[in-house]
Formats: structure tokens, C-alpha cells, sequence
């Protein structure tokens, strides 16, 4: 994988299931798929899981959300 794939992932581009992991828009404006190293994945899961906590919390406290006044009217 490239820098700038990485950097880009998203967390619904790691799919634990089937081990892989898909990128979006890279070289030469293609998708692929990339093997997810077994090592990578418990990892993962936990940082998915305490941002996922600290999310939460966020919300509780009235953070935690975008304002897009004008997103809306665009689409």
C-alpha cells in the first residue's frame, strides 16, 4: 500500500471477515484489495473500539457532531 492510501482509509474499507482490505481510488484511479495482515486485526478492533468509546462520550456532552448548514441544499 501506498502513503496516500493509507492515509485515506476509512474504517468500512477493513473488512475483518474475509481478511482484506479495500482501497479506494488509488493508483491510477483504481479500487483494490489488499490482504489484511492477521497481526494488524486485534489491533485494530481495539482502536475501533476505544474511538468508538470516546465518540460516545463526546456525544453525551454535546460534541462530536458537524454542522454543514448549506450540505443539504447541495445534494
Amino acid at each position: 500500500m501506498r502513503l496516500m492510501e493509507v492515509m485515506r482509509l476509512r474504517v468500512q474499507d477493513l473488512d475483518f471477515a474475509y481478511r482484506q482490505v479495500v482501497i479506494r481510488v488509488g493508483k491510477g484511479n483504481k479500487d483494490g484489495v489488499v490482504p489484511l495482515p492477521s497481526r494488524l486485526e486485534s489491533p485494530l478492533e481495539s482502536q475501533i473500539a476505544m474511538t468508538l468509546q470516546i465518540h460516545a462520550t463526546d456525544l453525551e456532552l454535546g460534541f462530536g457532531r458537524v454542522h454543514l448548514p448549506h450540505a443539504l441544499a447541495r445534494k
